[in-house]
């Protein structure tokens, strides 16, 4: 809308065939939204493994959890493990941020 709004000033100022200018913006305008299209369709792949990334290890500590839960009391009851699932919380955060901000690309 920006564009026609400027085109519009730019044709009462200066004259010309506002038609054809016009026809020019719509053709602007789509060729962007097309190549936004393209972009999200090309990025799909890389949304998905950020989800799939980030979901594994939560879905294989519940797993842990269910099968043996006292296999994983050391991470709960030693300091050690404390600082640990506080690393893992971190860089799990920190994965799907870096992943989300390689995959949104601007158009």
């Amino acid at each position: 809308m920006d564009q026609v709004a400027i085109v519009t000033r730019l044709q009462r100022d200066a004259g010309g065939n506002t038609a054809e200018v016009l026809d020019r913006v719509v053709e602007n305008i789509r060729g962007v939204m097309e190549l936004q299209r393209l972009v999200k369709v090309l990025t799909a792949q890389g949304r998905i493994a950020r989800y799939i990334l980030t979901t594994i290890p939560v879905a294989l500590l519940l797993f842990f959890l269910a099968v043996n839960a006292p296999w994983l009391s050391p991470l709960w009851d030693t300091t050690v493990g404390n600082i640990a699932m506080g690393m893992w919380v971190v860089m799990l955060i920190g994965g799907w941020f870096a992943i989300k901000k390689i995959v949104e690309i601007e158009v």
